[in-house]
Order: structure tokens, then sequence, then C-alpha cells
């Protein structure tokens, strides 16, 4: 049987086994197991990290000349990261300097200035250093996998003074760190509910002011229609308006428009609308995703720089795991809403050390994610911990759904503690051919770069140059940019019938394919990235066939 063959069947015994398994699974680990099932009881999570300290071992073992040659390798995209977790600390502390910012000498975290603060811009170096620590996981020395989880996302408030602010400045320097690492397209969250959440959360919780309101999916159309109401496109215009502002201010910063731009100019962009998945718990916390989803959903069918929904903060924390069905009714009821809008989640980024063994969660944060229309799913690290039925529900159902997994190596092992042989990423890439990339989450934050997420993958997990090139391509093909794809089976090297009598890696032959680039922005950010990779392979042919053992010809 070749091997297309072989895939087929695979892939279709998978999805008649998923059919199989909704009827003989119980209802409490059922993907379509009712918003009431509640979770087991959260836990403390004092185990040491030894994921952090192998993960950074296993990196520096690496040779210069190797990390020198993954430098340059192109990557394609990263679709997971978060702009304010994004930018070094070195840089909102420059920013903060510029624009005449003062820090806490306690917490350190970077703030305006009220009487008596010392100025950031008088700041010593050893305060310096306790800033970059605030700010960052640097020089941060992991007692336990509780305090580096708690450090990481305590960070954001450490710097939100200068995030709520600067979004221009701060987009300037994501593009610049993906230049840096040879990264051609970036997708990044960021919120764009700020002006108006207030007052349609008003709106919205004086007509429904009872928490079980929103418990109620009947209950969704009329929330949708008081929203509407209340200014909802009104909503959208500004966040529209604000894009336009950060884009025109990273521009102004990269010289994008002037005789010698920037390499940053060249990084493509997108953006994906954020909705804190933990607001306040004692203020209708499922009124406040609801408004958040309702602006992102609108504004991602108006505006196609915004070409994704995404939940944010800690899926362990209370309200995340308390409310999660509720989360995933509002999903639902938005994804049939604006059926073509692009979902995805941050699912499974949980361990039974911090939500106990055979917590339900594990699988249903999963299964329900994908169930509330997302097509890629970040982390997904709980992957690890399910039984062989449960995982083959989970693969089943991203086979339907054609999704891909998003990993983000380092901030798994700075969170959760997981790395090297705890964590999936060889179950869904090597063992049941799920597609993957990888991405960077939150680089500044990790005190990281694109790049050794690569080399730690490299090295860990022996990656061949066709594996590598493979995760690039995954990217690249399972982004959100508008238009069809190039591949129709990357691990196949099946090109779109458009272009499958072109040869790749060279300009366009024939009229059709044109035609085809043409009309798709991801087929042709795709080509593109083909003619960098035969390039690459060109100038570094010598050191590929040394050192990863790959000598394609041509």
């Amino acid at each position: 049987m070749s091997k297309m063959k072989v895939r087929f069947v695979t892939a279709l015994c998978l999805v008649l086994l998923f059919i199989v398994l909704l009827y003989v699974y119980s209802p409490a680990t059922h993907v379509n197991a009712p918003a009431s099932v509640a979770p087991g009881p959260l836990v403390e999570c004092a185990q040491e990290n030894k994921a952090i300290r192998a993960y950074y071992s296993t990196i520096d073992s690496v040779p210069d000349e190797v990390v020198r040659l993954m430098t340059k390798f192109p990557k394609g995209g990263d679709l997971h990261n978060h702009l304010s977790g994004s930018v070094m600390p070195e840089d909102y502390i420059a920013i903060g300097v510029k624009a005449g910012y003062c820090y806490d000498k306690g917490s350190f975290k970077i703030k305006e200035c009220s009487p008596g603060d010392p100025l950031l811009s008088e700041a010593g170096s050893d305060d310096i250093d306790n800033i970059k620590q605030a700010l960052s996981m640097y020089h941060y020395d992991y007692p336990d996998i509780q305090g580096g989880h708690d450090h990481f996302f305590a960070t954001f408030g450490k710097f939100g003074a200068v995030s709520g602010a600067y979004q221009g400045a701060m987009l300037a320097k994501l593009l610049e760190q993906a230049s840096n690492d040879n990264v051609k397209y970036v997708e990044t969250m960021m919120s764009f509910t700020h002006d108006a959440f207030n007052s349609l959360f008003d709106a919205l919780t004086r007509e429904f002011p009872d928490p079980d309101d929103y418990k109620n999916k009947e209950n969704y159309k009329r929330m949708y229609t008081v929203l509407e109401d209340a200014g909802l496109q009104d909503a959208v215009n500004k966040a529209g308006n604000k894009i336009t502002k950060y884009e025109e201010i990273a521009g102004d910063i990269l010289h994008c428009d002037s005789a010698e731009p920037s390499d940053a100019c060249s990084v493509i962009y997108r953006f994906q609308g954020e909705i804190n998945r933990n607001p306040p718990a004692d203020n209708l916390p499922d009124a406040s995703v609801f408004v958040q989803a309702a602006i992102n959903f609108a504004l991602s069918n108006a505006d196609e720089r915004v070409v994704a929904v995404n939940l944010v903060s800690g899926e362990d924390l209370p309200v995340s795991m308390q409310e999660f069905g509720t989360q995933m009714d509002i999903f639902s009821f938005f994804h049939n809403q604006y059926q073509d809008v692009n979902i995805a989640l941050h699912a499974g980024e949980l361990t039974p050390c911090f939500v106990g063994e055979d917590n339900p969660a594990l699988f249903s944060h999963l299964s329900r994610s994908l169930d509330a229309g997302a097509t890629r799913i970040g982390h997904g690290i709980s992957f690890e911990y399910l039984d062989d039925k449960q995982r083959l529900e989970i693969v089943a159902e991203m086979t339907a759904k054609n999704a891909l997994v998003e990993v983000p190596m380092t901030s798994n092992a700075q969170i959760l503690g997981v790395t090297g042989g705890d964590h999936p990423f060889s179950l869904y890439f090597r063992l049941y051919d799920v597609p993957v990339a990888f991405a960077t989450d939150d680089e500044g934050v990790s005190y990281n770069n694109f790049t050794n997420e690569w080399v730690y993958a490299w090295r860990y997990y022996n990656l061949s140059m066709e594996e590598m090139i493979t995760l690039a391509r995954n990217s690249l093909q399972y982004s959100f940019l508008k238009g069809q794809p190039l591949w129709t089976d990357i691990p196949l090297h099946t090109l779109s019938k458009e272009c499958a009598n072109d040869r790749i890696g060279t300009e366009p032959q024939t009229a059709e394919c044109r035609a085809y680039l043409n009309q798709s922005q991801k087929a042709t950010v795709q080509w593109n990235y083909e003619i960098e990779l035969n390039d690459y392979i060109n100038k570094n042919r010598a050191i590929l066939k040394t050192d990863f053992g790959y000598d394609r010809s041509g």
C-alpha cells in the first residue's frame, strides 16, 4: 500500500473511532460534556522544576556553529505569541525611561510617577537588574514549579503601565526580534477591548444581572442584541483606528517608508484579539468574557488584520477552571454567529501537578476547545496525561478539523515544568501524525529567543532537517493568512494542483500557478518561503551535510 493510502486509511480509522467513542464515553469525559462538569481540586505544584535546568543544559550543549546555522534557518511563522509578553525587559526599560516613568523600590515594577518614586532613568545597575528580574524570568532561580508559574504570570502586571500605552513601539520590537530570528510571518495576540468594554459591560449586566443568566445558552442571542444596541459596531471602529495608529508608529520607528527601511519591515504580521479568561470572579466573570468575545469576533469579522480570537491568562486559575464550560459555550455561540472568524485557543496548558490526578479538565479542555471551533491549540500539554482512548479521540477530532498544535518549548518548561520526554511533542508529531509548529509564546518574559526553541528541539528530539522543514512549513500552512494554502499534504510533498507542475524554490513558471498565488496571501507567503529555503540550503550545503546529515540535490 502506498504511503498516501496508509495516511488516508489511518485518518479514516481515527475519524470512525472518534464517532464510536462519542457513544461509549462517559458524560464526564465526553467531548460534548455539559458545562456543569466540575473540575477537580486545584493544588499547589511544589515539585522541583528539573525541566528548566535540563532545558537550558541541552541548549548550552549545542555547538556555536550549529546555533548560528539555526539562527539563519528560515523558520516560517511564529503563530503563538503575546505582544506584551514578547518585549524584552531592556526594551520596556528603554521605553519607560524615554517616557519619564518611575519604578517601585519594593516590587520593581515600572509605574507612572507619584511623589517620592525614583525615576527609571536614574536607576542604578543593581536596580536595573532587579527590574529585569521583576519583568521576566531573567536570573530567576526556580525554587519549584509553582514558583516559576506564578512569577511568569506576575510579570505582566510589572510592565503593564508601559504595555498598555506603547503598543506601536512594542510592535516594532516584536518585528525586529522576528527578523533577527529569520521569521517571516507573525501572529500576535493583544487586547482591543479597553476603550469600549465598560459601557458595553454595564449595558449587558443591567439587562442580565444574574450570574446564572450567562450559563443559559438560550440567553446569548438576546445578550448579543443588547450589545449591538449599546454600540458594538462603534467599539469595532475604534479598535480598527487603534490598530492603524499602532502600525503607523511601528512603521515610523522602523523607517519602513524610507530609502533605508529596517529588515523588520519585511516581516508580515497579523493580530489575534485576546480575551481574558480570568476576569475578577466577584464581578460577573462570564459577562466579561461575553463582552470581550463580542468585540473581538465582530472586529475579526470586519478587519482582515485581526485574523483570529484567543483566550489568554492562566488556564489553571480558579475562574478559568470553574467557568471553562460556560466560556466554551460562549465561544460556540460566537463561532456560529461568525463562521468565517478563526479561533485559536490556549488549551491543555495543564498538568496533574496543578489540577490533580485524573482531573477531567486534562481531557475536556482539549476536546471542548476543539468542539467550540478552535483549529489551532496552544500548548496542548495535558495530552501527555491522557489514556490511549482519550488520545485517540482528541487526535480524531484534530484530524477531522485539520487542526494544529502550537508548541512553545521554553514557556512550557518555565510555567509547567514540562520538557523533553515528559512533553507530548513526540506523541503529536511522530506517533499520531498531528501537525505541530514551534512558537515563542512570551519571549520577553521567558528572556529567550525563537532560535532557542528550535535549537532545543533539534538537540533533544534529534530532529532531522526534513522534520525541521516540515515544522516550518506547518507554521505557514496553518497560519490564518487569507487564501488557500500552497500544499495539499506537506509530509507527502504534494502541492496544490495549480502549482503541481512548477518547481518550488524558484519563481513560479506557469500562468496557472501565478494566478493561484495572486489570489492567495497564504500561498504567496509559502512560495516565497520556499525560495528563501532553497537559497539557505544552497549557501549552507556543506555544513548541513556534516551536522545534519542533509544532502538535498538541486
